[in-house]
């Protein structure tokens, strides 16, 4: 992560700072809709409190995922095993811990530099496979940014269209989409790439600018606080069930959209319910790849540095578990 010193008495949110903290930073409340919302049913995530444990960060890596051609059954073998070693429990007990009695669940995808990458419908499909043998039918999720082909072919549900709820977003309210406010549970699965306005896209990014209806607002300063300010959101924030950062292959270079030259090999899948935690891994993971590549590193994530500053999760070392898995080896 960028060097910066990050004041510790503001990293986490209680939950109280939870409910106040981005309507304070608004000219305009919260809707009292999603105030009642969050404040009953939808607790803020654990992530978002203070103390507690560490947060938890799985990296899988195995050379066989992109070894010639992406193998799906390689890819369901690391998803498998990162959720096992994320929540301590195996297939059915383990998305159990994911997502609970969830029914409408949704899993946010990223159609920028889908085609070059081609990482992302296996790792769609492995995703649906591993649900459903965890209990959770394919006619109960919605996959967000897949091709119609893909939705079809797993016989997923439609995305909800439209708008609803509104939140602060800056000096704004902005409308959500129609799909997070209708989902019991949301899991955000981002590319790694470089992005040329924000720095890095992971997790945090493919949320964030995706589920608000004027994203094109929130670009100035390499898109901060707006990331933090939107995933912190209690109408986002507690449906926000897992992350995922498919790593398989990476954009080095000119990112976020893609292409051939600029794609890296990593053969990786990381996962973690935290997202600052996991985006601070996975700029991590792509400084790796370009020092591989011969490129300079040091990206600037401004974005990452105010998300730390405001409690969106946790970053620093010693809050982090890190757990690299290598199934080849």
């Amino acid at each position: 992560m960028p060097s910066r010193t990050v004041k510790t008495g503001s990293r986490r949110c209680t939950r109280r700072q939870f409910l106040g903290a981005a309507s304070a930073a608004a000219l305009s409340p919260w809707p009292r809709v999603a105030l009642a919302q969050a404040s009953s049913d939808r607790p803020a995530p654990w992530w978002l409190e203070v103390g507690g444990g560490k947060s938890r960060v799985v990296e899988v890596r195995s050379d066989r995922a992109v070894a010639g051609a992406i193998d799906l059954f390689v890819i369901r073998d690391m998803l498998d095993r990162g959720l096992a070693s994320l929540t301590g429990a195996t297939g059915r007990d383990g998305w159990k811990k994911v997502l609970g009695d969830a029914r409408r669940i949704v899993i946010k995808l990223n159609q920028v530099g889908w085609d070059v990458i081609g990482a992302g419908e296996p790792l769609a499909r492995a995703l649906v496979s591993s649900l459903g043998a965890g209990g959770y039918s394919a006619a109960e999720i919605a996959l967000v940014e897949a091709p119609q082909h893909l939705s079809k072919s797993l016989g997923a549900r439609p995305p909800e269209e439209g708008w609803s709820d509104a939140i602060p977003v800056g000096t704004r309210m902005e409308s959500l989409a129609a799909y997070v406010t209708a989902a019991d549970a949301i899991i955000n699965v981002g590319f790694l790439k470089t992005h040329q306005i924000a720095g890095y896209s992971g997790a945090m990014k493919n949320i964030s600018h995706a589920v608000i209806r004027r994203p094109g607002l929130y670009h100035a300063d390499g898109c901060a606080p707006f990331v933090g300010q939107i995933i912190t959101a209690p109408p986002v924030a507690s449906r926000l069930r897992l992350n995922v950062l498919n790593a398989l292959r990476v954009v080095v270079e000119h990112g976020p959209d893609a292409r051939e030259e600029d794609v890296f090999d990593q053969g990786s899948v990381l996962m973690a319910f935290d997202p600052l935690a996991l985006d601070t891994a996975g700029l991590g993971a792509l400084e790796g790849a370009r020092r591989r590549r011969g490129l300079s590193t040091g990206l600037r994530v401004p974005y990452l540095i105010s998300a730390a500053e405001t409690g969106c999760g946790r970053w620093q070392p010693e809050e982090v578990d890190r757990i690299l898995i290598e199934p080849d080896r």
